[in-house]
């Protein structure tokens, strides 16, 4: 889904924040609407000269937060483990790649959701929305997943790469 402001549109990444930023947008003032399906990386035609954003995670924990959500229930997952520490070693880093890259091909900025503030704050001046910055700052956080005893292998987080394509 897309969320289109008057300058720039959001593509909502699940479990990366998203309604999170639907709040602060609220809370800081910004005049938006959500378009097309929930979680698509659709951008509308009409709004394709925007700054178009979104935000990844940290795949560790993002792995952490679609498992706790049902994520072998998913087109993402479907062949994977309801137990953590089974689905933690068939998840594919190709199969991450493709998830986030469906969205990320089609964006300006690609924030991260541990600096979700601050570089929600960043793509929003920089497409030069009007906003109250000390309203959407104020905004509470949404949805924080707990991490498991046992953490996702370590060459998880070694075999991925996140990157932010500041404008």
């Amino acid at each position: 889904m897309a969320v289109i402001m008057p300058k720039s549109v959001f593509l909502r990444i699940p479990r990366t924040g998203s309604a999170w930023v639907r709040s602060a947008l609220s809370a800081a003032g910004i005049d938006h609407k959500q378009v097309g399906y929930d979680h698509s990386p659709y951008v509308p035609p009409e709004h394709r000269g925007k700054l178009v954003f979104t935000f990844t995670r940290c795949p560790q924990r993002w792995l952490v937060s679609r498992w706790s959500m049902g994520a072998w229930q998913d087109s993402l997952s479907t062949r994977y483990d309801r137990n953590y520490d089974v689905f933690a070693e068939q998840v594919s880093m190709g199969d991450v790649w493709r998830y986030f890259g469906q969205y990320t091909e089609r964006c300006d900025f690609v924030g991260a959701y541990e600096s979700i503030t601050d570089d929600l704050v960043r793509a929003l001046r920089y497409a030069r929305e009007k906003f109250d910055e000390d309203a959407l700052r104020a905004c509470a956080h949404l949805n924080n997943t707990k991490f498991p005893k046992k953490g996702v292998p370590a060459n998880l987080m070694e075999s991925f790469y996140w990157g932010k394509f500041r404008p």
